[in-house]
């Protein structure tokens, strides 16, 4: 009984993520997690986070970029593709990078401008400073 090539179902194989691929890299390179971290400077912690692709667990998007690009360096991997990988399966996976909300903030603000009253009062003290100070230096000689 003779099975025809067209006839077996084709499986399509899930894209690895890139955990998974800077993990396969460490294993062809036969490296622990330790020596890794050791090459790296980047916390065991994170590098199983890393290779178990939960990003949210990492400190940051920056950290988290860097410590990808640390792995894929150490390991012997195109680390530009690793990065630009991840930052697609950041996006895909709805992680987005932080970013501080716009502060709409009108440059005559009343509520961020000083009153007149103290704007006064400090100009005049001022004044009386620069007073004291010329009337100091005049007796000094």
């Amino acid at each position: 009984m003779e099975i025809a090539v067209d006839e077996i179902p084709q499986v399509e194989a899930e894209p690895m993520t890139v955990g998974e691929e800077l993990k396969a890299a460490r294993a062809r390179m036969d490296m622990s997690l330790s020596d890794l971290a050791t090459e790296t400077r980047v916390p065991v912690r994170h590098l199983e986070s890393i290779e178990r692709s939960e990003f949210s667990a990492l400190p940051g998007h920056t950290y988290t970029v860097g410590f990808v690009r640390s792995y894929a360096r150490a390991v012997a991997l195109d680390d530009i593709a690793i990065v630009n990988a991840l930052r697609a399966e950041l996006s895909i996976g709805g992680h987005k990078r932080y970013e501080a909300p716009l502060q709409n903030y009108e440059p005559a603000d009343p509520a961020r401008v000083p009153s007149k009253t103290l704007a006064w009062t400090a100009a005049a003290v001022a004044g009386l400073v620069l007073v004291a100070y010329l009337i100091f230096r005049s007796y000094a000689y």
